[in-house]
């Protein structure tokens, strides 16, 4: 039996720590391989000598060194990644603080934008509630006056439609042929004012009855003087025809009910006296007056016989006021 002597302890520790041995160290060890290997085939016991190699102490500890500043080296280096990347890092965060302090301080602002602008809103819509509170008010109003106003049209459209029937409207308000316009006078076409009456100078011929009737379809009466100033407008108004010097026109005076008696045609005494010098004679039962033209005012009535054909002179109140004072009085109105 072949005994093999272990390897020395020291032959191991030679390499330890050697992370790259030389050549001569892996030829010692393939000699001494090889020569085990032969004894083991012969059976002869082989010791194995130390081997002559030199000693590798200071290279270790030059590769241990070499290592340790390698490892420092990276220890180093990861550090300073690590700072550069956490420098950086914290620029960037840096940054995003700044940002997202900016954003906060937009986002603030516009906040309080938005608070104010909510307030304004909200006092717009209390003020608007405020309004609508008030047109449905004045809406409530305007509808009661609306209703009135309907029922005071019905009112008037009656009153108008009965004014058509017993007022010739259309005679006192005639229409404008240029504008269409309406306008309505004091007195009808064709009648002359004076004061606050209206004069009707005929220019046919009946006796005093029927000159009266006359007037009274025109809603009139034959003509009553009161006062010098009408006896002077009516005087200076009739004209002459016929060629009769004197022209009488039939007034509205009579004694044929009590003979001397001269009566107006609305039953009054006569006050007023305008009768020419030689007149009232009753001269062949003259019953009725006239007026003539003269330029004695007050001495040209005439007492003729009712059956007589002259003129005649019709009188009606005037209306209190025409559709041009009217237009003027508001003009005024509104300038004041």
């Amino acid at each position: 039996m072949v005994s093999i002597v272990p390897v020395d302890k020291e032959f191991q520790n030679i390499y330890s720590g050697l992370a790259f041995p030389d050549n001569d160290v892996y030829n010692t060890l393939e000699q001494t391989t090889k020569s085990t290997k032969d004894a083991q085939k012969t059976g002869v016991s082989i010791e194995n000598p130390r081997p002559s190699v030199p000693s590798c102490r200071e290279a270790a500890v030059c590769l241990g060194l070499l290592s340790v500043l390698l490892l420092t080296a990276i220890i180093v280096l990861c550090v300073h990644y690590n700072r550069q990347l956490s420098q950086t890092d914290t620029s960037r965060l840096m940054d995003e603080v700044e940002q997202l302090r900016a954003n906060h301080s937009a986002l603030a602002a516009a906040y309080q934008g938005l608070q104010s602008e909510n307030k304004n809103l909200t006092l717009t819509n209390h003020m608007l509630q405020a309004d609508n509170d008030n047109l449905t008010t004045a809406l409530g109003h305007l509808s009661k006056e609306k209703t009135e106003a309907e029922a005071e049209r019905d009112i008037l459209n009656q009153t108008y439609t009965m004014l058509l029937q017993y007022f010739p409207v259309e005679s006192y308000c005639p229409v404008k042929n240029d504008t269409w316009e309406i306008m309505c006078g004091r007195c009808l076409p064709g009648w002359k004012l004076f004061e606050s009456s209206c004069y009707y100078f005929s220019t046919e011929r009946k006796n005093w009855m029927d000159s009266r009737t006359e007037c009274r379809k025109l809603d009139a009466d034959l003509l009553i003087i009161e006062n010098l100033a009408e006896q002077r407008f009516i005087s200076e108004t009739i004209e002459l025809y016929d060629e009769l010097r004197w022209a009488p026109y039939w007034i509205g005076m009579t004694d044929a009910i009590n003979e001397t008696v001269w009566v107006w045609v609305d039953s009054t005494l006569t006050t007023t006296l305008f009768w020419a010098s030689s007149d009232p004679n009753d001269n062949g039962n003259e019953d009725c007056a006239t007026i003539t033209k003269s330029q004695m005012h007050s001495t040209s009535w005439y007492d003729e016989e009712c059956s007589k054909s002259f003129r005649w002179i019709c009188e009606i109140n005037a209306l209190k006021r025409s559709t041009e004072t009217m237009a003027a009085d508001t003009h005024t109105q509104l300038r004041t």
